[in-house]
Order: C-alpha cells, then structure tokens, then sequence
C-alpha cells in the first residue's frame, strides 16, 4: 500500500474507474505524472493549465485532477478554495418555487440562529436565489431550481471560511435551516 492518499478518493469519491473513464488515467497514474512534472513546486493554475494543455483535459477535469493532486499531496486541506474554505449542502424538497423562496427569505431575516451571522443580502433574484455577505465577509449563495416533479432543490454555498473547523458549523447551520422549512411546509401543507 502506498503512503500517499489516492487520488480518486478527493475527487468528490470518483471511483478509478469512472476516472480512468473520463480521463484515460486512474488516480495513481496522475499522481505519478503530476510527481515526475514537478507539479508539486506549480500554482494552482498553472497545474490545472498543465493539464488542460499537455494532456487536453476538460476543464473540469483539470480542476478535479489538480485539486485531488494538491490534497494528496498536503498542498490543499479538505474544502479549502482560493479564498478560504467552503461549506456546502444541498436538498431536494417537496415545496413549490415561489413557496421555498418566500418561506427562505422570511427564515433568513427572521431565525435567530442566523442572526450573528450579520447577513445582507447583495442580490436577490425571485425563485432563483440569493447572494448574501456576513459580517466576516464571508459569501453565501443560495441557489434553487424547480425540479420536473414539482419539488425544489436548494442549494447553500457558504464561502471564503476562515479555517477547515468553520465548514461543520456552516454546514450544520444551513442544514438546521433547511429542515426547518421542511419542517414548517409540512406543519402548513
């Protein structure tokens, strides 16, 4: 067994197959690549360039396989990003469009939970989503579709997080809010 992670268990647990499927390569085989390049001393972009260029990965392969090197290689923690680290969850629920996204604003500006987050919301676009900043500076973009069965997938992207500590937090946080208008549908349904 090889002392370094493989690849594929970072990339969204993309198995060596469906790897080597997409990109011709299983995880092992770009770790020894991505080695013999001296892509470990590489920015990010200039891997996921490399990649792109020299072996005409798709530019979300790129990215997958550069972030997979990069925590494979200690370079990057879990849900670490450019700008800090990210928390993110995701839901489908029995609720119409316009009935998730009037229960979400309410909850937003209501729930006492969210409260010391400190939220204002940069842009709001009716049964689509939200853009919101907290008082540290931090991103929040909600994003909702309506699915073909009439229920509704919600989005929660919580960006640029001080450290890999503050992703459970954010990520309980946003799922409390969820059930609860889950929750709240169903008492009013």
């Amino acid at each position: 067994m090889s002392d370094a992670p493989r690849l594929s268990h970072t990339l969204a647990r993309l198995s060596d197959a469906a790897l080597l499927k997409a990109t011709g390569r299983d995880g092992a085989q770009w770790l020894a690549l991505l080695d013999e390049a001296g892509a470990k001393a590489w920015p990010h972009r200039e891997i996921a360039a490399w990649l792109a260029r020299e072996h005409r990965l798709p530019a979300w392969w790129a990215q997958a396989v550069t972030v997979g090197f990069e925590q494979s290689r200690g370079l990057r923690e879990a849900h670490q990003k450019a700008r800090g680290f990210a928390a993110s969850i995701s839901r489908t629920l029995d609720l119409p469009l316009d009935a998730l996204y009037d229960r979400l604003t309410t909850t937003l500006a209501q729930d006492p939970g969210l409260r010391d987050l400190g939220l204002t919301v940069s842009r709001a676009t009716p049964g689509k989503g939200l853009r919101l900043h907290t008082a540290a500076g931090e991103t929040v973009a909600v994003r909702l579709s309506e699915r073909p069965d009439q229920r509704c997938q919600i989005t929660i992207d919580h960006q640029q997080l001080p450290s890999a500590e503050a992703v459970p937090l954010a990520r309980s946080r946003w799922q409390t809010l969820l059930d609860g208008l889950k929750a709240e549908y169903r008492r009013l349904g």
